[in-house]
């Protein structure tokens, strides 16, 4: 039987982004249990600061988390009843919220977690967005594999699963193999939900 080997960059890569979802644990260790726990598990999502160009995991803790929840935790200062019913939106592992800074006030918008914190998390990868790294911690994703994958990709978005058996060394057996493991629909871009200032006695 031959096992499926990833190279260097790509363990590095995957270590990386475990080690990333290890500490979000850690840090709620008091709290919640991770793993072997029969409380409700934890709900990861994304918190991007794009004006800082970061980005972490949060562990929700809530058995049905909202956003109201994330941002109380973020933003206290700020006003969040100018977000009205939006603060009532559920979160759910693979989200991500966006906060983009400016000198007056914070927009708050809505995406998808990148692929390298689903690939940590065990969710499907999007093979039209995940960069090199991450295609090639799949299994079975050859560096040759996970280059024609990002060549193809540049001409035309993948729509189903199966084109990709037209890249080399990807028959119909080895597709079953990876198909838990990947996606193909359609990226969407951050989407802004509303825009919060701070509160009057803040200043």
């Amino acid at each position: 039987m031959k096992f499926y080997r990833p190279g260097k960059e790509a363990k590095i890569y995957m270590l990386l982004a475990f080690l990333a979802v290890l500490i979000t644990c850690y840090s709620y260790m008091d709290k919640i249990r991770c793993t072997g726990s029969r409380e409700p598990p934890c709900t990861f999502v994304e918190l991007v600061i794009e004006t800082e160009g970061k980005s972490r995991l949060m562990c929700l803790q809530s058995p049905t988390p909202t956003l109201k929840e994330i941002l109380q935790a973020e933003i206290p200062s700020y006003d969040l009843t100018q977000c009205g019913p939006y603060l009532d939106l559920p979160m759910k592992t693979g989200d991500a919220v966006y906060l983009h800074n400016t000198s007056e006030e914070i927009k708050i918008s809505l995406g998808t977690m990148q692929d390298r914190y689903r690939l940590a998390l065990g969710l499907p990868v999007n093979i039209n967005s995940a960069p090199f790294q991450v295609l090639r911690a799949l299994p079975y994703i050859t560096d040759e594999a996970a280059k024609q994958i990002i060549e193809m990709r540049k001409k035309q978005s993948f729509r189903v699963k199966k084109e990709l058996t037209r890249i080399e060394g990807i028959g119909e057996k080895r597709l079953k193999e990876i198909e838990p493991f990947i996606s193909c629909s359609p990226t969407p871009s951050p989407v802004e939900i509303c825009r919060t200032r701070l509160r009057s006695e803040s200043f």
